[in-house]
Order: C-alpha cells, then structure tokens, then sequence
C-alpha cells in the first residue's frame, strides 16, 4: 500500500513538474513564434497588395506600416502585458505623433486604398493584442472563458480596439525608439 502512495505521489510531482515547465516556458515560446508567423503572413499579404499596384512602395503609408510590422517581429519579446497597460494608462489622452503622421499619409490615398491599408494596421494591432493576451497564459484562459460566454471578438473590436491601438502604438515607438539607438552605436571592435 505504501508504494502504490509513493509511485502516486512520483507521478504526481512529475505532471506538475511538465505543467510548470510548459506555462512558464514552452508557452511563452510557442506564442513568439505565433506571433511572429501571424505578423510574417500579413506582411506578406500587404507586399503583395503593394506589388499588384494598389499602393506604391514608395508611399510614406505603406513604409510606415512595413516598418512597424518589422520593428514588431524583432522586438516582440519585449511587448509585455505589463508594458501595455501602462502605455494605455499613462498616454489615454495624449496624441501620438506617430498617429497624426499616419493619417496625413493616409489621407493622400484614394479611399478604397484607405480602408485597406487601415485594415491591415487594424489586423495587426489585433495580432499584438492577441499575442499580447496569449503570452500571459492565465490571461488567456481568462479570455477563453469570455469568448465561451460571449462574443469577445466583437467587443473586441467595438470597445477594446481604440484603446489597444493606443497601446500598441507606444510598445511600437518603445521599439523604434530602441532600434534607432542600436543603430547609432559605433560597431564593435573586430566586428565584420
């Protein structure tokens, strides 16, 4: 009777060992990875809009949005639930100047290239937003009940997404930001 308690009690260390091991680590890689092919697949999407002539690729809409896409996927690690709800609470009321310069170069184009272009930019704030979610593992089960009882999708997108694009824009100017000090350092010594 007493191995039959010890072998239970083995088996049940080691689920809790795979569980931990899983949430605390696996988790978070597989959902950087996620992210990253979902960004990847609409990047992909948006080149090809431009290269059927919608867009040009010289147009400051399109290089504002690929370059928010790329700066994302290279530091997507660091978009952190932490970080997103302090770059909507500390900066609900004020503009982002990156914002202002996204509608003016929006506003040039025709309005059919208009609404595309600004459903990709709204695709990807809800693939952030989503990644953003999924990444805190307890979040995301929290959501999952919520889409179990109600349509979370849509309020989502009805409540939710002004508010997300705000913090969203931040985590992407923290990373620009980032990008343009790397960038202006001096090489290493010896560095090819």
């Amino acid at each position: 009777m007493m191995t039959v308690t010890i072998i239970l009690a083995l088996k049940s260390a080691l689920g809790l060992l795979f569980i931990w091991l899983f949430v605390f680590f696996l988790w978070k890689d597989y959902c950087l990875d996620a992210f990253r092919e979902d960004a990847f697949e609409l990047r992909d999407e948006l080149f090809l809009y431009a290269a059927d002539g919608n867009v040009g690729f010289d147009n400051s809409a399109y290089k504002m949005l690929r370059q928010r896409i790329n700066v994302s996927l290279r530091y997507a690690h660091a978009f952190t639930l932490a970080r997103f709800v302090l770059a909507i609470v500390i900066l609900s009321g004020v503009r982002n100047p990156e914002s202002a310069a996204w509608e003016e170069a929006l506003a040039s184009l025709p309005c059919d290239v208009q609404k595309r272009l600004t459903q990709y930019r709204n695709t990807f704030v809800l693939t952030v937003l989503n990644y953003i979610t999924l990444r805190s593992f307890f979040l995301y089960i929290v959501v999952l009940l919520a889409m179990l009882f109600r349509g979370f999708k849509e309020l989502a997108k009805r409540y939710i997404l002004p508010k997300v694009v705000v913090g969203v824009e931040r985590l992407e100017s923290e990373a620009l930001e980032e990008e343009s000090r790397n960038q202006n350092r001096p090489a290493a010594v010896g560095a090819a």
